[in-house]
């Protein structure tokens, strides 16, 4: 899997200082007793075209209250919801395999290997290590599988090619996943284009896009990032196991 091919939410670009409208209109879902059962929305940003001065008119669309729409809103959030939860699976795995390896290599060691290595002494790894981002675990599994030739038999991480391959696709995948983690749901007006909005640091907004592909390949992309995560946590075990069995 190569990290060029992979489809990911990219930016979309438009005046976000022009008039914006944000529709919700809420169906309210009742049982025969009038108990609440459901609330069905659909949040769509709706930009008038050609805006240049005061708008009086916005090309609102029925469309905009069908049955379909809110259908397709659930089915887009849940997808993002999924990809969050797996995202966590894959998080945790990536903790186990860390701790185990350094069950097995003590910090310093690994971390004295290279430059690169040594500029993660920043974290104070063995105090801080509940603490650490999914980022900063990204970067110390870089360090151990580009400087132990033992990791490096594994398919998927045998060519110095394929290691930056994965780290990169890695750092990707923590990149997207925030963006599904922090990013709020809109339909885009006047075509339903499904966009997340995310808030910065500084307060300004961007938006990206999300489709049926970039979530298929999100999927993809997590398999990959798993699988050789599995490999090199069987291959730790067995280590430990086998260093406790003497």
């Amino acid at each position: 899997m190569k990290h060029q091919d992979i489809r990911r939410p990219q930016n979309i670009e438009f005046n976000d200082l022009k008039v914006r409208v944000e529709l919700s209109v809420p169906t309210f879902i009742y049982d025969d007793e009038d108990n609440l059962l459901d609330i069905l929305i659909a949040p769509t940003l709706v930009l008038p075209d050609g805006f240049e001065g005061l708008v009086t008119e916005l090309p609102i669309s029925s469309q905009m209250f069908d049955e379909d729409i809110y259908k397709n809103f659930v089915l887009r959030s849940n997808s993002i919801a999924r990809l969050n939860r797996l995202a966590e699976l894959n998080l945790d795995t990536l903790i186990g395999v860390i701790e185990r390896y350094f069950a097995i290599h003590p910090v310093d060691e690994v971390l004295d290997r290279n430059a690169d290595c040594r500029v993660l002494r920043e974290y104070n790894i063995q105090e801080n290590f509940s603490k650490l981002t999914f980022g900063n675990l990204r970067n110390i599994l870089s360090c151990i599988i580009k400087t132990d030739p033992d990791l490096q038999v594994f398919e998927g991480l045998k060519s110095k090619e394929d290691r930056k391959n994965y780290t990169t696709v890695y750092k990707n995948y923590i990149e997207d996943r925030d963006s599904f983690t922090h990013g709020i749901l809109f339909f885009l007006s006047p075509d339903f284009i499904p966009v997340l909005r995310i808030k910065s640091q500084t307060g300004s907004f961007k938006y990206v896009s999300y489709d049926k592909p970039i979530f298929t390949d999100n999927l993809l992309t997590y398999k990959y990032l798993t699988s050789i995560l599995d490999h090199i946590n069987l291959y730790l075990q067995s280590k430990i196991e086998g260093s406790i069995a003497e």
